[in-house]
């Protein structure tokens, strides 16, 4: 019986287990790190209108009538161009979760976990948010400077 060593081809084997390994945890982080990540899903006429991390600080103009704000991880409605302002006057909304609603407007911001909703984030977004068709507007963002 001979005796075989060990071969270029067994290395190969090995690095590629490990490599695929590797690979296999990397996205098994990224994807655990964002799994229960609270956003605020902002949604006009029933339509989502995009996702937005609450990490990060912006001012967020919904069409041409209402403009949120996500500050310090809580959201408020800044304004609305409806008659009873209550959105206005509404407490802003944390990672807890809540909604503001904007009944003339048809404006609804909610948090939801990442699991919940099924759009992209505004990070994974080239426009900083999601359209939910091709003929609503693209949201428009202002990030605060601090």
């Amino acid at each position: 019986m001979t005796k075989k060593n060990f071969g270029r081809n067994d290395l190969f084997l090995i690095l590629g287990i490990f490599a695929a390994a590797v690979l296999m945890l990397v996205a098994y982080s990224r994807y655990m790190s964002h799994a229960d990540t609270p956003m605020l899903e902002i949604t006009v006429d029933n339509r989502l209108f995009g996702t937005y991390d609450l990490k990060h600080d912006a001012r967020i103009r919904i069409n041409n009538t209402n403009v949120c704000e996500i500050k310090d991880g809580a959201v408020r409605m800044l304004s609305a161009n409806c008659p009873d302002q209550i959105c206005v006057h509404s407490l802003p909304i944390t990672e807890r979760g809540g909604s503001i609603v904007c009944l003339p407007n048809r404006v609804v911001l909610k948090i939801v976990n990442t699991h919940d909703s099924k759009a992209p984030s505004a990070e994974e977004s080239d426009t900083g948010g999601t359209s939910a068709d091709s003929t609503s507007s693209v949201p428009h963002i202002d990030t605060l400077a601090e």
